[in-house]
Formats: C-alpha cells, sequence, structure tokens
C-alpha cells in the first residue's frame, strides 16, 4: 500500500467513525428544532485571596525541553493557580500565583532549578495584583512585543 493509498484510507476511517458519532448523539426525532442557547463563561474569580501575576524572562534555556520542564514543575507547584512560557526568544514567562501560599523568590528558584543539565536565570521581573485570572495568559516578554 502506498503512502497516499494508506494516508486516504486513515482519512476515510476517521471521517467515517466522525458521522458516526454524530448521527448518535443527532435528535430521534429530526422534525423536532434543536435547542440552541450560549453560556457565557467568564474567567475564575478570586475572591479573597492575594492573587499576583508574575512576568520574568528567562536566560540560558537551550530547548524547548528544558522550557517544557520548567513549566510543568511550576505548574505543579502549590500556589501556582496558572503557568506560560514561550517557546521562542525572549523566553518570556508568566505565573498566576497566590502570595499567601508562594512567593517570588521560590518561584524563580523553582524555574532555575527544574531541569538540572541547564543553568537558567530568571532576568527582569515584573510582579503586580490581579483582580481575577485572565481569560488568556500571554508573557509580557515575547517575541510578538519585540520591536525590529
Amino acid at each position: 500500500m502506498t503512502l497516499r493509498q494508506n494516508f486516504a484510507l486513515t482519512t476515510f476511517t476517521t471521517l467515517s467513525a466522525l458521522f458516526v458519532l454524530i448521527q448518535a448523539q443527532a435528535p430521534a426525532d429530526a422534525s423536532k428544532p434543536v435547542s440552541t442557547t450560549t453560556k457565557t463563561v467568564s474567567a475564575p474569580t478570586t475572591v479573597g485571596q492575594k492573587m499576583r501575576r508574575l512576568d520574568f524572562r528567562l536566560e540560558g534555556a537551550s530547548c524547548a525541553t528544558c522550557l517544557l520542564k520548567i513549566r510543568s514543575v511550576l505548574r505543579a507547584t502549590k500556589g501556582v493557580s496558572r503557568c506560560e512560557l514561550a517557546l521562542r526568544k525572549p523566553y518570556g514567562g508568566v505565573v498566576i500565583y497566590n502570595a499567601a501560599q508562594i512567593d517570588i523568590k521560590k518561584i524563580t528558584e523553582l524555574a532555575t532549578k527544574a531541569d538540572p543539565r541547564s543553568s537558567v536565570s530568571v532576568k527582569d521581573v515584573l510582579d503586580e495584583p490581579i483582580a481575577k485570572e485572565p481569560l488568556m495568559l500571554i508573557p509580557k516578554h515575547n517575541s510578538l512585543l519585540q520591536k525590529s
């Protein structure tokens, strides 16, 4: 079987499975109108908590694996509710954390020691209080904001 035939067979199988799932979820009586409602979802609120946003830049990271290790360590840390890292230089990072449970020193220490094979340092730290978690988390230090 050629690569093209294999791809066609895989695509056909996937589409067939999707069609079966759609049919299974269709209402029994197709003459009845289907109800469509829109639900508004807001960002998680942080009332009563000391939520803060910590933006930083990582220096010394050499590959995506190092960055992903740092991200997983920070995400698993008690007091950190969200964490994102940019996978392109300048390797910006952002952490939403509860200041009552963890501090900046501990977050930066975890980031620098997450991957023992690399010598990562945390630079350009910006820390600010926030009223609620943002829906989309983008590091302030990123390649999109760099001037050419």
